[in-house]
């Protein structure tokens, strides 16, 4: 989960080298907060399976079910980025 975590706070980092350069910088933008806003729901999401984990072990399976369909909204957003560039000529990128 934290190396989610870290992978979610670079990869949204990476959109301030990448919005000088991009001309579809709209797209990019809608783009990268989607993903800000499923890593940060599913980082308070890992928090609460933490805390429910010892509380109440049903939510915390619920919690923990939670976070492994979020995880995959989150790599949907790298199809997203990947369509992004189709048609851009390869030294472009």
């Amino acid at each position: 989960i934290v190396g989610v975590a870290l992978s979610a706070i670079f990869t949204i980092l990476e959109f301030y080298f990448l919005s000088r350069d991009f001309a579809e910088l709209r797209e990019l933008r809608f783009a990268y907060i989607m993903k800000a806003v499923i890593a940060l729901t599913l980082i308070c999401l890992a928090i609460a399976f933490g805390i429910t984990l010892y509380r109440d072990k049903d939510a915390g399976a619920v919690l923990e079910w939670l976070i492994a369909f979020g995880f995959t909204f989150y790599l949907l957003t790298f199809f997203y980025d990947l369509r992004l560039s189709k048609g851009i000529p390869d030294g472009e990128l």
